[in-house]
């Protein structure tokens, strides 16, 4: 029987050289030895990136290839395209995996008669740990699996959203670590590289519409490392609704191809982009309420959230919360939109107080 490959894809953007080579490390100490590693340099200062390529040079099975900066999507676009395993893994640069991310997920390939997909838990971590802590990675967490057929790819699209699914008690989210994708079907898709953010909750449709098969465990398998210089950090600013609508365009026209109630859920779920455009780029604006109000009225004319109130009605939605928050968009009431995000924010910022 032909041994599975894998390939490993890492984009790198001038993170941290130590916190590269733990990454590189808890990869490297996987026993399963049919990997190869693709490092793709996005434009990092060149002593930084001198930097990553002495360290690849120790190990006989990583290609380092170095681009111009043109952003995450275009460097896991290029580790596709030069990958030769029969699936691919995604790692970001600051983060590490379990010890038994991929021998377990070649045990379940080949139990489950190679999957397209295969979807393991990621734990998040808000500080760094130092390689004193390295023995948190590799403990094993969890022993349940779930087949999912391609009759039911549809629930595993939505689960994905945050909602939860009967006979589906997993929780995963949209991005693209903690997983193994078959690369034949990876090769017909491309993360988009015009959005700046959310590219992988697209890429993660696209896969799942052409998927016809795939596996959830519930171990541990990637540790999503929280610190300063993660590139999410610096994405949410000011700028953040112009960044955001190549995204929403995109989204909404996937929503268009979902039958009908796949795309309910879907358009529901557009609603939350709403409402973090006010928190993140409105609410904490030094400017007059004329000036917010008259922002709320410009971003409820977007595509995306215009057609949602014109096409739901309050009977689609389920929690109390739903129901309020489509309503005061259908009703167009500004200042208690305004409120309840405020309001929000406060016990946000007040939970987040006691937790530190």
């Amino acid at each position: 029987m032909k041994e599975v490959t894998v390939s490993v894809i890492i984009p790198v953007y001038n993170t941290m050289v130590n916190l590269f080579q733990r990454c590189i490390k808890s990869i490297e100490e996987q026993p399963y030895k049919f990997v190869e590693v693709l490092v793709i340099d996005d434009g990092s200062k060149e002593d930084v990136s001198d930097c990553y390529f002495q360290i690849c040079q120790n190990y006989s099975n990583i290609k380092f290839i170095r681009q111009q900066n043109l952003g995450v999507s275009c460097a896991r676009n290029v580790g596709i395209r030069e990958s030769s395993g029969d699936y691919i893994v995604f790692v970001d640069s600051d983060d590490v995996i379990s010890s038994f991310f991929i021998t377990n997920g070649i045990k379940i390939i080949e139990r489950y008669n190679e999957p397209d997909i295969i979807l393991g838990k990621i734990k998040y971590v808000d500080y760094i740990l130092e390689s004193s802590g390295y023995y948190i990675y590799k403990k094993v967490l969890g022993h349940k699996e779930l087949n999912i057929e391609k009759e039911n790819i549809d629930k595993l699209k939505l689960l994905m959203l945050g909602e939860h699914q009967k006979n589906i008690d997993f929780e995963i989210t949209g991005s693209p670590c903690a997983r193994f994708y078959k690369r034949d079907i990876a090769l017909q898709i491309k993360f988009p590289e015009k959005i700046t953010h959310w590219e992988d909750q697209i890429y993660n449709r696209l896969f799942l519409n052409l998927a016809e098969s795939a596996v959830l465990t519930d171990e541990v398998w990637y540790f999503y490392y929280q610190n300063e210089v993660s590139a999410m950090h610096d994405m949410f600013n000011e700028k953040f609704i112009a960044r955001s609508k190549p995204f929403w365009n995109i989204w909404k026209q996937l929503n268009e191809l979902e039958n009908r109630t796949t795309k309910i859920e879907y358009e529901k779920k557009s609603i939350d982009y709403f409402y973090a455009a006010i928190h993140i780029n409105i609410l904490h604006r030094n400017c007059k309420w004329k000036e917010k109000k008259e922002m709320i009225d410009e971003l409820i004319r977007e595509p995306i959230f215009y057609d949602i109130i014109h096409t739901l009605t309050i009977s689609d939605f389920g929690t109390l919360k739903e129901k309020v928050r489509f309503q005061l968009m259908k009703e167009k009431r500004y200042w208690m939109i305004y409120c309840f995000v405020k309001i929000k924010s406060i016990f946000k910022e007040r939970k987040d107080e006691i937790r530190r």
